[in-house]
């Protein structure tokens, strides 16, 4: 038989356990509260209505024909309406205008499927395909893609997958707000963005961006903002200590949250401090045909400004030469930034030495992915590349 413990006792157990149940309700709170702060918001700016798409121009597509396939293709010609064109159709161009199965379509031609994917000889790209004639490209393929997708195919080219949570999100929110700050400045053109580096890189669907989608979905409409304008908030691989002004590297308006801030996380960067040689021959050219005697660094970038080489000829002519330019002339990937600390001449070959890779505005996705490593969340990532940018909601 058991016996029931007196009122008063039954009355204390209950305001224990309640008060139990409250601590645990208010750590978890807490507990989620400091995880998810990063993806939280401060208000919200009223720039669409509903998800916007970007639209990308496609660069590696339109000096070739091109087999596009869907499950329920559908194309509209020029001002017409949307008609069934089975399951297939091979594009290719002449005279900068679009031809589907060997028939010229008058423009904008727009091709779109059931299930909002196209394969283009095989790779699966979301959304609606445009085509359409420039004076300049021929026939280009822009593609327009609702934004959050848009962003599961941009994260996995942009940061590995691997990197930890926060540097995935901050990456995420600082793409975000790149592109809609470029969609905004070119509501006028044809396309918002390109899909390699010159925008950011976006790629076909796979099973990364697959799973790039849940943390995108985790900053769902969140972007960096000063005041009531988007930042279009640039990032590179490797800043090498110090990140630019985009004011001087862009040559473009200078904006508080981009003017530069000391890094303190890429140090252990492979791109934080590298060397390239520059063969004698590829030197020759570029001193127009001579032998290089010598080279002096006169401006080596490092408050910003691209670095420059003064080079002295066999025949003792003296031309200088900037960073932007030979990196131009070599390629992003030979030279990999514009901060030079150092240059010499060894065997006819010349040596320049260097720290960073790209263009060291923004965030520096190396120096994020070590911060996130060493615990902090995405907002305090984003507060120390972007000094003074509010984090805000955008779209309905």
């Amino acid at each position: 038989m058991t016996v029931a413990a007196p009122a008063p006792e039954r009355q204390a157990r209950a305001v224990l356990a309640s008060g139990l149940v409250l601590l645990v309700a208010m750590l978890l709170a807490g507990w989620i509260g400091e995880r998810g702060r990063e993806a939280r918001a401060a208000r919200h700016l009223a720039l669409f209505s509903g998800e916007p798409s970007v639209r990308v121009r496609l660069t590696a597509f339109g000096r070739r024909d091109v087999n596009v396939e869907a499950r329920g293709l559908e194309v509209a010609r020029g001002d017409g309406d949307w008609t069934e064109s089975g399951r297939s159709l091979r594009v290719g161009a002449r005279d900068g205008l679009p031809v589907l199965d060997g028939e010229v379509a008058e423009t904008p031609c727009r091709l779109r499927s059931r299930d909002g994917v196209l394969e283009l000889d095989g790779m699966r790209y979301p959304g609606v395909l445009n085509l359409r004639s420039d004076p300049n490209r021929g026939l280009v393929f822009i593609l327009e893609v609702p934004l959050e997708t848009y962003l599961s195919c941009v994260l996995p080219r942009e940061m590995p997958l691997a990197s930890d949570e926060a540097a995935l999100e901050a990456q995420s929110i600082a793409a975000r707000s790149y592109v809609v700050a470029t969609m905004l400045r070119r509501r006028e053109a044809a396309w918002d963005v390109v899909d390699t580096e010159a925008s950011q890189v976006f790629g076909a669907l796979d099973g990364l961006a697959e799973t790039a989608r849940r943390t995108v979905d985790r900053t769902t409409g969140v972007v960096l903002a000063e005041g009531e304008e988007v930042l279009p908030a640039y990032f590179s691989a490797t800043c090498g200590g110090h990140t630019r002004s985009n004011g001087v590297a862009f040559g473009e308006r200078a904006r508080p949250a981009l003017a530069g801030t000391r890094c303190g996380f890429c140090d252990g960067a492979s791109d934080h401090h590298w060397q390239r040689r520059i063969e004698p021959g590829a030197l020759r050219r570029l001193a127009g045909g001579e032998a290089v005697r010598s080279v002096i660094v006169v401006g080596d970038g490092s408050r910003g400004a691209d670095g420059r080489l003064r080079l002295t000829t066999a025949s003792g002519r003296s031309l200088e030469i900037g960073a932007r330019e030979l990196r131009g002339a070599l390629g992003s990937k030979r030279l990999r930034s514009t901060w030079f600390t150092g240059a010499e001449i060894r065997d006819g070959a010349l040596i320049v030495s260097g720290r960073g890779f790209g263009h060291g505005v923004g965030l520096c996705q190396n120096g994020a992915r070590a911060m996130a490593l060493a615990g902090r969340d995405a907002r305090e990532i984003l507060e120390h590349y972007y000094p003074g940018a509010e984090l805000v909601t955008v779209g309905e």
